[in-house]
């Protein structure tokens, strides 16, 4: 189990799953390349990244780790094996330049998966699953 630095433990689990409390049984649920790497994402971008904001009254729980049950997303989406995410720059201007970055730096990151830039105009999905492709696979 790896802590996160930069990210609560609220901004990368649903709500629902947050107000039962056991912080540290929640983390087990992500995968420690994940929270390794976004932490290092983090730092070197050096500007501050949301994943779920409903702690602070927003709409998003789901941009993290997802539980079998989740109505989001596939039944084998990378989300429910907590090896994906969705980070938003604080600045939503910034978000061709932030998916860039994490393209551009996929290796760096160990990054496997993004989604295709025009599927996600509000955030950037990327991803740690193993695949077979080599490199950095740009899901449509």
């Amino acid at each position: 189990m790896r802590m996160s630095k930069y990210f609560k433990i609220y901004e990368l689990v649903p709500k629902v799953y947050f107000e039962r409390g056991e912080e540290l049984n929640l983390w087990r649920h992500l995968s420690p390349e994940l929270v390794h790497n976004i932490d290092l994402i983090r730092e070197d971008w050096g500007r501050s990244l949301t994943a779920n904001n409903y702690f602070w009254g927003g709409k998003s729980q789901y941009r993290g780790w997802r539980p079998q049950d989740c109505p989001i997303g596939a039944p084998k989406s990378a989300h429910k094996q907590g090896l994906a995410i969705d980070l938003v720059p604080h600045n939503l201007t910034l978000i061709p330049e932030f998916w860039l970055f994490c393209h551009d730096n996929a290796e760096k990151y160990g990054i496997t998966e993004i989604e295709d830039k025009s599927l996600t105009p509000t955030w950037v999905h990327i991803s740690w699953r193993i695949h077979n492709q080599k490199g950095v696979r740009i899901i449509k």
